[in-house]
């Protein structure tokens, strides 16, 4: 049939692997991630041997259809269910639930909206080994962070950025060695007054705002990490 103008078009996607844990794959098909929709994701996970998640207090819903193996799910009242192949579960956001695998298990969670590490209320557990590691979690927050904010911006002293064009050389800012060899950047530009405010109220210098991309960087050899707000 004729597409309306401003219509969605059909597309494919093709999955993003946004787990690859020791004891958890996660595809990601839809979502934040893969397809930067917001409204809803969609994810294949493959756990491979017994284990568990930290608990999770979500702010969206959540449809689960178990294909391979078997879900245990408890709850903070003290109660549990267990979903076993071939059956769905459905979680009401607000929820908060902790996710056991007591072998191998293959499950569709959807989301809505879109599961993101800010929206998924997971807590923090001293001492438990979880399915996704400390080091897994950070990863993922990465991702998530660099699919929510593709530009990034920092401010520069108009001198030294026009000097570094003119000499064709790297710039650096002044503090980098002082920083620990780390440029910083914000993923928010209304931010930036505020910053230049606190620091440089007093200064007379000119600055100009530089606008680059976290695959720019990358591709230019830089390390991007993504920190919370200070």
């Amino acid at each position: 049939s004729e597409q309306m103008p401003g219509q969605p078009q059909p597309c494919v996607f093709q999955p993003t692997p946004v787990v690859n844990a020791k004891d958890l794959n996660i595809s990601e098909y839809f979502g934040r991630v893969s397809s930067q929709d917001p409204r809803l994701s969609a994810c294949v996970a493959q756990v491979f041997r017994a284990s568990e998640e930290a608990w999770q207090k979500p702010e969206f819903d959540e449809y689960v259809l178990v294909l391979e193996g078997k879900v245990q799910l408890e709850f903070s009242d003290g109660t549990s269910l267990t979903a076993t192949a071939g059956s769905g579960i459905f979680l009401p956001r607000g929820l908060r639930v902790k996710w056991k695998w007591p072998g191998p298990c293959k499950y569709i969670p959807i989301c809505l909206p879109a599961f993101s590490t800010d929206n998924c209320g997971r807590e923090e557990e001293e001492g438990v080994a979880h399915a996704k590691s400390g080091k897994d979690w950070q990863e993922l927050r990465q991702m998530h962070a660099a699919s929510k904010h593709p530009w990034l911006y920092h401010v520069a002293k108009k001198e030294l950025w026009e000097k570094a064009k003119q000499e064709r050389t790297t710039y650096f800012p002044p503090t980098f060695e002082q920083d620990g060899k780390f440029t910083h950047a914000t993923a928010d530009p209304t931010k930036l007054v505020d910053v230049l405010n606190y620091f440089y109220k007093g200064e007379k210098s000119e600055y100009v705002c530089l606008r680059t991309s976290k695959q720019k960087l990358e591709e230019a050899g830089v390390k991007v990490v993504f920190e919370p707000t200070a």
